[in-house]
């Protein structure tokens, strides 16, 4: 089997002020994709290059902005010649990813974008909810001890020894003393909700019902589910809808990809987080 490029795109919490800038400035084909979407969302150009943390930090501008950097970065890739043989995206990444494989055109997918971000951010202010890295510790001792709670949950297996625990802030904070206790080192995300967990259904059901209005294509690529962490198949809205409630499977989706071939990973859109999951992903045990 013939080594190939896997294309990742990064989630949310990835955003920085002026991601995008430099490719915008220098190819034509990542200057359309901004257009496309400042055309949708006035104001995307700017927000993107010259936001503050604060700002970008947002869900609602966190999202679109990712899609439109990482899409953009895809593009320049494309004009020089490269393109994927497989591609996954971590959460929100996820739909960037969609209009890399050709289920959803690139436009269709930022409007999509729009939408998640809308809904997840609506159930975010529902509840005090929110997010924290659980580091040094095994899956299934972090898995135990989530299990002892109503209102936390497991969100994002990122690597052996990292998972995303998602919740309400309350019971997050009981749970994170128990995991320090048990030598794990807690991380608190910069996201206003608990995403991937019970607490985004009605996100999940919303967009499950907007997905009705939009035609999805068959994958020119494989394209690997954050639920499954297999590549997509029919039927594709009810995988898109369900990530919003269920953990981001990245470790699967990283060994899935090794597995049909994936040798070359490049990392499209703002940061180098997920190739820097694979060394620990892949490491020979």
């Amino acid at each position: 089997m013939r080594s190939k490029i896997a294309v990742l795109f990064s989630g949310q919490g990835a955003q920085f002020c002026g991601m995008g800038k430099e490719i915008y400035e220098s190819s034509e084909a990542a200057r359309k994709v901004f257009v496309m979407c400042e055309n949708r969302l006035k104001g995307i150009t700017a927000l993107c290059f010259e936001g503050s943390k604060e700002e970008l930090a947002k869900t609602v501008n966190a999202q679109p902005v990712l899609f439109c950097a990482g899409l953009a970065a895809y593009r320049v890739l494309e004009a020089q010649g490269i393109k994927a043989d497989m591609a996954a995206g971590f959460s929100l990444g996820e739909i960037t990813a969609l209009a890399v494989s050709g289920i959803l055109s690139d436009e269709d997918a930022f409007d999509l974008v729009l939408k998640r971000a809308e809904y997840m951010d609506a159930d975010g202010k529902k509840c005090d909810g929110g997010m924290a890295g659980v580091i040094g510790l095994g899956v299934k001792s972090i898995e135990d001890e989530v299990g002892k709670y109503d209102n936390v949950f497991c969100s994002n297996y990122n690597t052996p020894l990292q998972t995303v625990i998602s919740g309400d802030k309350e019971d997050l904070n009981i749970a994170g003393i128990a995991l320090k206790a048990k030598g794990a080192r807690i991380v608190r995300l910069p996201v206003d909700g608990a995403f991937h967990s019970p607490r985004m259904t009605e996100a999940s059901l919303k967009t499950e019902e907007y997905l009705k209005r939009i035609k999805l294509n068959t994958p020119t690529i494989p394209i690997y589910s954050n639920v499954t962490g297999l590549p997509y198949a029919p039927p594709y809205a009810d995988k898109i809808s369900k990530q919003i409630i269920s953990p981001v499977r990245w470790s699967d989706t990283i060994r899935n990809m090794a597995k049909d071939g994936a040798a070359e990973w490049i990392e499209c859109g703002a940061g180098n987080m997920l190739t820097g999951f694979i060394e620990k992903i892949l490491e020979k045990k």
